[in-house]
Order: structure tokens, then C-alpha cells, then sequence
């Protein structure tokens, strides 16, 4: 809680083997952070045994399990897409109490810096005016570019370009560089050329969700419009309807380890076991 401010973090949930390192940083913020809300978006038995199990673990309740009921939708070769990314829009209606400060993280988060979420809820609840506000995100495919512009990095791991589906969204070597820089810099204890200068999305451009924060009483007001397109919508379509640009804060720093296709050169590193040493 911040004041009269409730904190409340939420996380698409998920993996068993991302969230074991992801937990390592929510619970030490137990007292700041009201609760932490799982969003049951895994059909894999053995990761809903594990959620089930941590949402059990800390009494009284800090990590609770959210479902919402499975959709009907399907594939044209008859699958159900449940666990896929566009069934988290569903989930924002129980993310939209007035009075609260919410703190969205993919389950893939793989290290938070110290101070990052007080940080970033502090920027938010100073700043009302965006939309969604975001910290700096480390393999954020828009943020790779703005970090190589900042000095973070050089042009020798491959040329960034500010593209939601560019390098640094597709390239898994490009990405295993970034991480492999970013840990450098964490065990150095150096991250000044890692944290952005704070930013307004003037352009309203389009941004991965891989962690976000937003005001309780603005996602009242649209909750039931997220939709299947979750990241479009929050991070172009409502800000532009509303003429409130998105934020960075750039101060707060989070790693996000892979997207979908940089999984499967990333798995094959040991930069999960880089990120479980450093938790």
C-alpha cells in the first residue's frame, strides 16, 4: 500500500519455471504489494498444481489464484486456444477496483532491480495522466532499440530497429547478447546506462505489455473492451482514444527472458540458470 493506495500485482500464470524465480522477488515485497493475483492461464496440470500450491503458501492470502472461464473459442483445426496470450484479455475485469495501482508482469519476468516496483508505483500514482505507465523493460523489442541509443549496448550484436516485430523481437542470439550485457551489468552493480530517461508514447505506438502499470478506476472504464488483442488495445487503442499518451519510467528496470520466437535459441542457453542464480 502506498498511503490510501492499495498495490495490487497481477501475472498471466504460467510456467512453473519462470514464476519459482519470479516469486523470489514478490515475496520480499509483501506489506508494499497487497496481493498478488495469479492469472490462471495454463492448462499443463503440473503448473496449476504448482499455482494452486503457492496460492496456499502464504496465509493470510497474499498470492490468489484468478480464474475465468475457459474460452470457446477455437482454432480452425478445432483446438481451444485456452493458455494462449489473447485469453488474458479476459482477465482485466478483476484488475479494475478504484483506489489501486496495478502492476502487471509476465511470468517470464526474470529479474526485478531493488526499488523497481516501489519505483514504478510511485511514477504512477505522481503521474495519473498516462494510460498504462512502463518500466524499463530489457528485452523489450522497442526498448532494445532505445537502450543501443542510450549506450547500454553497440551496434556490434546487430543494428536494433524501433519495431515491435524487428530484431529485437524475432533475433534469439541478438537477445541471449542483451541478457548476457544486462547480468554483466547487475554483478557489476552498474546499471546507469540501463535505466532510460523517462519517456511520454507521443506516437502512440505500439509497445509489448511485458510489464505495465495502470489505475484501477481506467480500467473500469474499459475492462470488458480489452478483448482478445490485449497488447494493441492497452497500448495503442484505448491511450488513443483517450488522448493520454503512455509513459516509461525509466528509473524502475525489469528483465523479461524470451518471446515466442526467441524461445527456442534462448531455452537452449543458461541464462535461466544466470537469472535463478541471481534471485
Amino acid at each position: 500500500m502506498i498511503g490510501a493506495t492499495r498495490v495490487v500485482v497481477v501475472c498471466p500464470a504460467g510456467r512453473r519455471r519462470f514464476l519459482e524465480i519470479l516469486t523470489r522477488y514478490l515475496l520480499p515485497l509483501r506489506g508494499f504489494v497487497d496481493r498478488v493475483d495469479l492469472w490462471l492461464n495454463t492448462a499443463a496440470a503440473a503448473d496449476v498444481a504448482y499455482l494452486q500450491a503457492l496460492s496456499m503458501s502464504v496465509q493470510p492470502v497474499y498470492y490468489r489464484l484468478v480464474e475465468v472461464p475457459p474460452p470457446t473459442t477455437l482454432t480452425p483445426g478445432g483446438k481451444s486456444k485456452l493458455g494462449m496470450s489473447y485469453h488474458i484479455g479476459a482477465f482485466y475485469p478483476h484488475a479494475a477496483e478504484p483506489g489501486t495501482v496495478y502492476v502487471r508482469l509476465d511470468d517470464d519476468i526474470c529479474y526485478i532491480a531493488p526499488g523497481a516496483i516501489r519505483t514504478l508505483v510511485e511514477y504512477r500514482v505522481r503521474h495519473p495522466e498516462p494510460f498504462l505507465v512502463y518500466p524499463t523493460i530489457i528485452n523489450n523489442s522497442l526498448m532494445s532499440a532505445m537502450l543501443q541509443a542510450h549506450g547500454a549496448f553497440g551496434k556490434e550484436i546487430g543494428d536494433c530497429p524501433y519495431d515491435i516485430l524487428g530484431r529485437g523481437w524475432h533475433d534469439g542470439r541478438f537477445a541471449e547478447a542483451v541478457h548476457r550485457r544486462f547480468i554483466q551489468a547487475v554483478k557489476r552493480r552498474d546499471l546507469t546506462k540501463w535505466r532510460l530517461p523517462d519517456k511520454r508514447f507521443t506516437d502512440y505506438e505500439r509497445v509489448s505489455v511485458n510489464a505495465i502499470s495502470w489505475l484501477g478506476a481506467d480500467m473500469a472504464a474499459c475492462a470488458t473492451a480489452v478483448g482478445e488483442l490485449e497488447e494493441g488495445y492497452l497500448s495503442h487503442d484505448r491511450p488513443l482514444e483517450l488522448g493520454r499518451p503512455n509513459a516509461l519510467c525509466g528509473a524502475a528496470i525489469v528483465g523479461h527472458f524470451a518471446y515466442g520466437a526467441q524461445r527456442d535459441f534462448i531455452d537452449r542457453t543458461n541464462l535461466l540458470q544466470e537469472y535463478r542464480r541471481l534471485a
